[in-house]
């Protein structure tokens, strides 16, 4: 997994909760956090984590399982009879365009849409808002230039408008998006994955999250972390202070 150098995401299926990948920079669709963002619960009350269009369009590229898979879509690339690591052929990349939409203004068709044989994750995206003016356009490249967990720069050429969709969490107060240096809206998209609309031609687009209340915690974070750390130093100073104390004055 960590000779792949592509953004994507894995899914641990017999270890849905865990927290491990992290350690090694993997990003997961799994995982554990006690406050889930509400779109992401109600994906998994769907039902939507056993769809693969819905896993399409999560960036998910490898499933990770105990057991042997028999699956058309699913391609083994690694086993040592212990574990097994299968590639999905129809693995979505971070970042990709789009030319066509659906509307679904609810939850329940935008499910309805997932489950649907005739949805194509690969060129159509599910909106939950109008598109302004929009025309069909004929494709385009998203490059990634460079990526950060908090930025993304996007090299973009478009044949004709679309959508430069993106599978990161949607979640206004921090997420924010320039096209050419000037801000644009980020629609949401696929439920709970973002977007932004696009014209023809080249364009710079980069998506920056800035949240307040993100970086204040960060900041209190650290700071509780520096002070347990102080506190637990002086303690272990404290009752080891008469043994040190002892000697010192034999070496004396």
């Amino acid at each position: 997994l960590k000779n792949d150098s592509e953004l994507y995401r894995v899914f641990p299926l017999n270890q849905a909760t865990t927290n491990d990948y992290a350690w090694f920079d993997i990003a997961s669709i799994g995982g554990y956090h006690a406050a889930k963002m509400s779109k992401f619960q109600e994906i998994m009350d769907a039902g939507l984590l056993n769809n693969f269009s819905f896993l399409g369009v999560a960036n998910i590229k490898y499933f990770i399982s105990r057991q042997a898979i028999n699956y058309p879509a699913l391609i083994q690339s690694y086993s040592d009879g212990r574990s097994f690591v299968y590639t999905f052929a129809n693995y979505l990349p971070r970042t990709y365009i789009v030319n066509e939409y659906v509307l679904a203004e609810t939850k329940e068709e935008t499910f309805q849409v997932f489950q649907s044989e005739e949805f194509d994750p690969a060129n159509t995206i599910i909106l939950h808002d109008t598109p302004v003016e929009y025309q069909e356009g004929k494709g385009g490249v998203a490059t990634i230039v460079s990526w950060q967990p908090q930025r993304y720069e996007i090299d973009v050429s478009m044949e004709g408008s679309g959508f430069l969709y993106l599978s990161d969490a949607w979640y206004p107060p921090g997420w924010h998006a320039t096209v050419d240096g000037i801000e644009e809206p980020i629609l949401r998209a696929n439920h709970t994955f973002q977007a932004i609309q696009l014209s023809g031609g080249e364009h710079q687009v980069i998506f920056d999250f800035n949240s307040q209340t993100f970086s204040r915690g960060m900041w209190f974070s650290k700071g509780l972390f520096i002070m347990v750390m102080i506190i637990l130093i002086a303690y272990v100073g404290v009752i080891n202070y008469p043994m040190i104390r002892s000697k010192l004055r034999k070496d004396v």
